[in-house]
């Protein structure tokens, strides 16, 4: 499972956007949707839109994230 949020609008950041590492962390997400994946699929997450990743419905379970950047103005 996966939570998502559109946007960083209206979201507390908790600590400065890490320019060196591309990642910033924020407290909470109040316009979270939850994504149960299974086997086989994936979440495609745009530049700008939150994440909130390896969210369980039951029992912890091995996961494997892959992330994957493109370039703005590619997309």
């Amino acid at each position: 499972m996966i939570g998502a949020s559109p946007s960083t609008q209206g979201q507390r950041p908790t600590m400065d956007f890490d320019s060196e590492k591309d990642y910033g962390l924020f407290e909470g997400m109040s316009t979270e949707t939850l994504l149960t994946l299974a086997p086989g699929d994936i979440a495609l997450l745009f530049p700008g839109e939150l994440h909130r990743p390896m969210g369980t419905l039951t029992d912890p379970a091995p996961i494997r994230k892959l992330v994957v950047k493109v370039a703005n103005h590619l997309l």
